[in-house]
């Protein structure tokens, strides 16, 4: 048996990176589980080993029975370091094929993974049912360094299958190009490996490698489309949500400015209302048509009920306070005299000729 086991490992340069994401509880479950049946093997291992020390050392020198003993004392100590890899291989197997069930997208290129994980858990399977033929490779530290290596791989194949399987892993790659440098280069390990290990995988071959990346290509092409369509979808909905955005900044520009009109007549109105309440703070004290007819009114009452030899007399509105309207108005033509449009204190009245000395008591 080989010694120093864990620094030749090392040695080799292929330990598994840390996992970058978080792992889900069945993963670390799994974890613990692989690490304790690592344990239980290595401690079986080597009590059967010192139990097969014992009975040989204690059987007749040169012996059937003394060999056949020391035949399996040299089988359960060269085995002993590679029972955590073998049981290794098997979780990575089984969580591949239980996730390959969910699988939505790049199903095809998924199952050729599929395929590989499997063959190369039977393989191993069948390495370990031919321990006695296999003794000196068991023994051999360049054998074992290589099934750490072909362990490795298979994880890397995993962490493929798992990236090209999900929607969001998938996306962060830059291009299909990358997809398939990493799905060339697992492979083609898995190949090396495979030959290194002397396994019978029918499918660790070139011919097989160049098929799968065939079908990896058909499956990037209706991914690519897939996300042309969704990352199109996308885009109408900004395209459209930015359209209403402009349409809305337009209304309230709109409804800025009519406010604003608003103002400007509300401040004009009050500029009239103030005009106005100035010209009745002077001496005509009439602002409307009513009044002035009112004031006429008034007149003729005074004449009725005072002596007529009191002289009572109107306002006179000087012909410079009348204004004419903005517009001609043709004089209209009443019953005795023409009736005459002009604009006094910014109200319309009508004016017609009068003599206060035709003015009659009733």
């Amino acid at each position: 048996m080989f010694k120093k086991r864990s620094e030749s490992s090392e040695s080799s340069g292929k330990t598994p990176k840390k996992p970058t994401e978080k792992s889900t509880e069945k993963l670390s479950n799994s974890s613990d589980t692989l690490s304790k049946m690592g344990e239980i093997a290595v401690e079986v291992g080597g009590a059967a080993a010192g139990m097969v020390d014992t009975l040989k050392n204690n059987l007749p020198s040169g012996s059937t029975t003394q060999a056949f003993f020391k035949t399996a004392g040299d089988i359960a100590e060269a085995v002993t370091p590679f029972l955590p890899l073998v049981g290794l291989v098997g979780t990575l197997t089984k969580e591949i094929v239980e996730a390959y069930d969910n699988v939505q997208y790049n199903k095809k290129t998924c199952s050729a993974l599929v395929n590989r994980v499997e063959a190369a858990e039977f393989s191993i399977k069948a390495l370990m049912r031919q321990k006695e033929e296999n003794l000196k490779n068991f023994k051999d530290q360049n054998y074992y360094q290589t099934f750490v290596r072909f362990t490795n791989c298979l994880k890397q194949i995993k962490k493929l299958f798992e990236d090209i399987s999900q929607l969001p892993k998938f996306k962060k790659f830059v291009s299909s190009a990358n997809i398939k440098e990493r799905f060339k280069e697992n492979i083609e390990e898995f190949n090396n490996c495979s030959n290194d290990l002397n396994l019978s995988i029918s499918i660790a071959t070139q011919d097989q490698l160049d098929k799968d990346l065939a079908i990896l290509h058909e499956d990037m092409i209706e991914m690519n489309k897939f996300l042309h369509k969704i990352e199109g979808g996308i885009t109408v909905t900004v395209d459209n949500t930015e359209t209403i955005m402009n349409k809305l900044e337009i209304q309230n520009n709109e409804i800025k400015i009519i406010v604003e009109n608003v103002i400007e007549q509300n401040k004009r109105l009050i500029e009239m209302n103030e005009k106005l309440d100035e010209d009745r703070d002077k001496t005509i004290k009439f602002t409307s048509l009513n009044r002035v007819i009112d004031t006429i009114s008034l007149l003729n009452k005074q004449v009725n009920e005072q002596d007529s030899t009191v002289v009572v007399t109107a306002k006179d509105i000087k012909a410079s306070e009348l204004q004419d309207p903005l517009r001609y108005v043709k004089p209209r033509q009443g019953s005795r005299v023409k009736i005459q449009k002009k604009i006094y204190n910014a109200l319309e009245v009508a004016c017609k000729p009068i003599s206060v000395d035709n003015i009659q008591k009733t």
